[in-house]
C-alpha cells in the first residue's frame, strides 16, 4: 500500500493519495464519529484528536487538522491508519451504505435543463480541478440566476476558496451557462 502525501492550498488540510480506489462512486465528508457508521476508516481517522474532518475522494483522502496541532505530529499517524486499514480490507464503506445511488439517478432526470447544464459543467470542468487540490464541490441548487454550491474537503475553510469560487468556478459556469449571474457558497450564507 502506497500513500503519497500532498499539500493543498489550505494549510489545515493535506491530501493523502492512495494507490487504490477510496470512494469511486461518490465523495464523502465526515466531521464526527457519529456520522461515519458506514466507514470504519473514517471512524479511526476521526478518533485522532488532531483530526477535525475526513474527506474521501476517488483515490485520495483529505484530512483537515485542528489548528492547534502541527502536521509533523499527525501525518505519520494518518498514514499508518490508512495503511493498516487497506491491509485488512479494500472496502472503505459498508456495502449497505451505497444503496442510495439509484435514487440520485432518478433525481437527475427531473432536473430542469439549466440545472442539468450547470451540473454537467461542474462535473466535466470544475470537479476534476478542485479534486486535484484535495477538495470537492457539491451543486446544491439554482435560484434566480444564482448557483449555490458547497465546498468540501481541503476547499472548506481554505483561504483561497473565495478567489477559486469567483475567478474559477463562477467564470467557468457563466461561460457555459450565460443565464448564471453568480455562484455562492452555501456555507458562508449559513454562517452569517
Amino acid at each position: 500500500m502506497l500513500v503519497n502525501i500532498q499539500d493543498t492550498p489550505n494549510p489545515l488540510a493535506v491530501k493523502f493519495v492512495c494507490n487504490r480506489e477510496v470512494s469511486p462512486l461518490m465523495p464523502q465528508t465526515f466531521t464526527s464519529k457519529d456520522q461515519c457508521r458506514s466507514s470504519s476508516l473514517a471512524q479511526e481517522l476521526l478518533s485522532l484528536p488532531e483530526v477535525s474532518m475526513v474527506f474521501f475522494g476517488t483515490d485520495f483522502i483529505t484530512i483537515t487538522k485542528e489548528q492547534s496541532t502541527s502536521w509533523e505530529k499527525v501525518k505519520s499517524k494518518i498514514v499508518l491508519l490508512i495503511t493498516k486499514h487497506f491491509e485488512k480490507t479494500d472496502q472503505v464503506f459498508d456495502i449497505e451504505a451505497d444503496r442510495s445511488q439509484p435514487l440520485q439517478e432518478q433525481e437527475e432526470v427531473s432536473l430542469p435543463d439549466i440545472e442539468r447544464q450547470i451540473k454537467q459543467v461542474i462535473e466535466e470542468y470544475i470537479r476534476p480541478a478542485i479534486m486535484l487540490d484535495g477538495g470537492d464541490i457539491e451543486y446544491l441548487r439554482f435560484n434566480k440566476g444564482i448557483v449555490y454550491v458547497k465546498l468540501v474537503g481541503a476547499c472548506k475553510g481554505c483561504p483561497s476558496s473565495t478567489i477559486t469560487l469567483k475567478q474559477g468556478v463562477q467564470n467557468t459556469i457563466q461561460y457555459h451557462v450565460p443565464e448564471v449571474i453568480s455562484v455562492e457558497i452555501e456555507d458562508l450564507l449559513e454562517d452569517n
